[in-house]
């Protein structure tokens, strides 16, 4: 049931923007009065469709992308007599541009449409997210640990980045990639830059920087038969004490890991009721410390971030400009070697997140499908040969200089984009193969 559902729900995803996308190209070209002969969802051989005037609207055989043809898109070079006046290079560069620069464009509408409407409805935030970013806890022999940051300690910019929130703060740390990160903190009123070191063991991990807000202790899973079973802790409590002092996350580990098998008093919230509990933690051989045999999560409030209509437009744009800043961050550290390119993600397992995804909700579902949106719209701008972006820069060039560019040289750039092109599918797609087995790209290739 999983692979149908997340077949079925990444079609639903890859369905709406590439049909997004190619509409704008659609409906720039009738407004520039170029006839547009297909509209296909897909590449490939022509499964069905119908003809709708000009137009055949169709279902091709390979369901990843889409494309519309637009008439006379293959008679460039051709002399202006040669075209008809409903051609595409019968039009000229700045029309031309508008039609290519539309599909970028719908995807980046489709987004802010969906995430206006998403910020009216509310969202469900971890309250700290929202809150400065403050540290709570620094874990020993961490990058942070190294470099001299302390609890207590308010995070105000990155790399020169103002952040103003924990949200802000996740977000472009995980994008940074390994290397030097210069934090701007606050330490008692006294300004200070630190520079943090992301190294490679630490940039795969989930928390990079290794430091923690102050959080609660949520117990996500409890272990059978082990002290926190017994003595009647069950999923979903939150810890709030331990021996009547207040206790967070990293208190909660260190007073179990520190406890020497001694019995511990720990005041939990279930629902709204608090209760003590008597829990004496246990040796793990295995891991050779103390444990109290649960699994613990971190536990904020949950907030509803709820906007009015007026206000989520310009919050919405502040929203679509800072993760459009990220995407693009994300792939200019992979050029600089400061990302891994094997962070990148293939069908397989954007299948896999659409199916969480819709699992998770309908809302949860739309907000995926706008950031995917998103990213469809800035990675074609990108200016590589065979995406809208490299046909964009050439016809900009071309309108600067006033003349067209070599028709062999523009056919060499384009062949070698495809190739660039199937090359990274290739590797993305191998890559999330690899995700699923046991040694990585080892499994593949041991040398």
């Amino acid at each position: 049931m999983n692979i149908i559902l997340s077949v079925l729900s990444f079609f639903i995803v890859l369905g709406i923007v590439v049909i997004i996308h190619e509409f704008g190209h659609f409906i720039a070209a009738k407004i520039i009065g170029v006839r547009v002969e297909v509209f296909s969802f897909g590449f490939g051989k022509r499964l069905f469709g119908k003809q709708l005037g000009e137009t055949d609207f169709r279902l091709s055989l390979i369901p990843l992308g889409g494309y519309v043809k637009l008439s006379g898109e293959e008679d460039e070079g051709k002399e202006k007599h040669e075209l008809r006046p409903y051609d595409f290079y019968a039009k000229n560069r700045g029309q031309r541009i508008f039609i290519l620069f539309m599909g970028p464009f719908m995807n980046f509408i489709l987004a802010f449409i969906i995430m206006i409407l998403i910020n009216m409805s509310g969202i469900e935030m971890n309250k700290y997210q929202l809150e400065p970013v403050r540290v709570g806890y620094v874990f020993e022999n961490s990058p942070a640990k190294k470099a001299g940051i302390q609890s207590g300690d308010l995070i105000v910019k990155i790399n020169g980045t103002k952040v103003d929130t924990w949200n802000d703060f996740d977000m472009k740390i995980n994008v940074s990639g390994k290397g030097i990160l210069k934090l701007g903190i606050k330490r008692k009123n006294e300004y200070k830059e630190i520079d943090v070191n992301i190294d490679e063991a630490s940039q795969d991990n989930p928390n990079p920087l290794g430091i923690l807000p102050l959080v609660r202790a949520y117990v996500y899973k409890v272990e059978k038969d082990k002290p926190a079973e017994i003595s009647g802790i069950k999923q979903g409590d939150i810890i709030y004490k331990i021996n009547g002092e207040d206790a967070y996350y990293q208190d909660v580990i260190n007073m179990i890991k520190n406890s020497d098998g001694n019995e511990l008093i720990f005041t939990i919230k279930r629902g709204e009721e608090l209760k003590d509990v008597k829990l004496k933690p246990f040796f793990d051989e295995k891991l050779k410390r103390y444990r109290m045999g649960a699994q613990l999560s971190f536990y904020s409030d949950v907030i509803l971030k709820k906007v009015g209509f007026i206000e989520s437009i310009p919050y919405t744009f502040r929203q679509i400009k800072k993760l459009s800043f990220l995407v693009v961050e994300v792939f200019k550290n992979m050029i600089k070697g400061k990302v891994s390119a094997k962070n990148l993600s293939g069908p397989i397992e954007i299948a896999s997140y659409s199916r969480k995804a819709l699992q998770s909700g309908v809302k949860d579902f739309f907000l995926f499908i706008a950031i995917i949106s998103l990213q469809l719209g800035i990675i074609n701008l990108f200016p590589v040969p065979a995406l809208d972006g490299g046909s964009l820069l050439i016809f900009t060039v071309e309108a600067i200089i006033r003349r067209d560019l070599n028709e062999k040289f523009k056919a060499f750039l384009i062949n070698i984009g495809i190739m660039i092109l199937l090359a990274l599918m290739v590797f993305v797609i191998l890559n999330d193969i690899v995700k699923t087995l046991p040694n990585g790209w080892k499994s593949l290739w041991p040398f």
